[in-house]
């Protein structure tokens, strides 16, 4: 049964890369963001810590997970010459994330009323669509 879902992957990704790269692109950034939203929530609601905190915390600790996924998993970069500097390019994107996602936290919660968590799930959309971009054309290339 395990033969046969690695073929049926297999033959998916040969036959469909780019579709596949960006299902994967999705899978990443399903496990990251579901780690910054566990974080946001934990530091918010048991440690209670402001949520903007919480929100850079849970953001910074995902980008780890993001990182390595992303490069080896999802654009299946496995050179590690350029490690430091993918790292680095990939961090000053991630900063850029932050910066747009931490601003769009606050517009959501403080003037649009969204729940915390309702705003990180949305803002993390929008991060997602500039994230995917810049890391193909600019960090794993």
């Amino acid at each position: 049964m395990i033969d046969w879902c690695k073929k049926i992957y297999s033959d998916l990704e040969n036959r469909f890369p780019r579709l596949h790269r960006i299902g994967r692109f999705v899978t990443t950034g399903v496990l990251a963001t579901s780690a910054n939203i566990l974080i946001v929530f934990l530091l918010t609601h048991f440690l209670h810590v402001w949520y903007l905190i919480s929100s850079i915390t849970g953001f910074l600790l995902s980008f780890i997970i993001s990182f390595y996924l992303q490069k080896f998993w999802t654009f299946k970069h496995q050179k590690r010459e350029r490690i430091k500097q993918e790292f680095a390019l990939f961090f000053i994107f991630i900063l850029a994330a932050l910066g747009l996602n931490t601003f769009l936290v606050f517009i959501f919660v403080e003037h649009a009323g969204f729940h915390y968590l309702i705003a990180q799930i949305a803002a993390g959309f929008f991060v997602a669509i500039m994230n995917y971009f810049s890391y193909k054309n600019f960090v794993f290339v």
